[in-house]
């Protein structure tokens, strides 16, 4: 499972098709607070990999990824953004950077290179 978490949702849909293409289930979340809610709840899942935007209006990626690593340290997260720069404190804890726009292939080659675990 790879949850994507990114608030325009057209871009969602890509990231989704382009994972299921590639093997993987996917859950989409268009806002960050509702993301935040659901690895509370008793329906969550964690999943392989979490990639989220950077740069989105009600809460930025960063935000979204300290609150959740408060919870659970070591949470996998990709970033997805337009920015080729990452913050020193993020680029050694994210397991992958996604570079808008972008095609299959770099999607394809930031999922090959994490290590799952399996």
């Amino acid at each position: 499972m790879v949850h994507i978490i990114d608030d325009e949702v057209y871009v969602l849909d890509i990231i989704s098709v382009m994972l299921q293409r590639l093997g993987f289930q996917t859950m989409t979340f268009s806002e960050p607070e509702a993301y935040l809610a659901y690895i509370q709840s008793e329906d969550y899942q964690k999943p392989k990999l979490a990639f989220t935007d950077i740069n989105m209006t009600c809460m930025n990626g960063y935000a979204l990824m300290d609150k959740t690593w408060d919870i659970y340290p070591d949470y996998p997260f990709a970033i997805v953004t337009s920015d080729t720069m990452i913050p020193k404190q993020y680029s050694a804890k994210i397991q992958g950077h996604l570079v808008k726009p972008f095609r299959m292939k770099s999607l394809s080659d930031v999922i090959s290179q994490i290590d799952y675990g399996v």
